[in-house]
């Protein structure tokens, strides 16, 4: 390097400074308490996070599912954490049509050397497993007997990945009761217990 008059120019090994903001690496949905309702966010950032207290403004969530709402972030190394207050529509771990957004703020998600993320509105990660929501079943002829014909069906909290739904099970049944002999009925036999 050098300028119009052929001065070189030199310098000693010398730290660039940081100008740049925290990258979103993942952004994942959760349900953390298994109960088919999600409730968590983890925005992960390329670098570690200063301190943070912009409470929940900085951060928009639409279509959240089963209605839920942003209850409070935290900050730890490289992650924000957002917490989700369950809402009152039914079951739903799907991401569905839901986005988040992070607006640029002074005391948000940022880097040591005061660098400020932001996010356009994007999609979370699917991290919440399907939880079975409710089982119901028909009878054959004789209600409380297991029977030819007989069906059970499983709703799930969000639709599954047919490739892996079998097309046939077994059904298990197991005594709840401990010691002592539970017997299943079969077509023609009394009521089991």
């Amino acid at each position: 390097m050098r300028d119009g008059a052929g001065n070189l120019a030199a310098f000693a090994a010398a730290a660039p400074a940081d100008k740049a903001a925290p990258a979103l690496i993942a952004l994942t949905l959760l349900d953390n308490n298994t109960n088919g309702k999600v409730d968590r966010l983890t925005a992960v950032f390329s670098e570690t996070l200063a301190s943070y207290s912009a409470a929940t403004a900085p951060w928009t969530l639409a279509n959240v599912p089963s209605g839920g709402t942003l209850l409070s972030v935290s900050v730890a190394t490289t992650t924000a954490t957002l917490t989700l207050t369950e809402g009152a529509a039914a079951a739903d771990t799907a991401v569905g049509s839901m986005t988040v957004a992070l607006a640029t703020s002074a005391t948000g998600v940022r880097d040591a050397a005061g660098n400020l993320s932001s996010l356009a509105a994007v999609a979370p990660v699917d991290g919440a497993k399907p939880i079975t929501v409710t089982i119901t079943d028909t009878n054959g002829t004789t209600d409380g007997k297991i029977q030819a014909g007989d069906t059970l069906v499983v709703t799930f909290s969000e639709p599954l990945n047919a490739a892996t739904v079998p097309t046939s099970t077994t059904v298990t049944l197991t005594d709840p009761n401990g010691a002592g002999t539970t017997r299943s009925p079969s077509p023609g036999s009394p009521t089991g217990r």
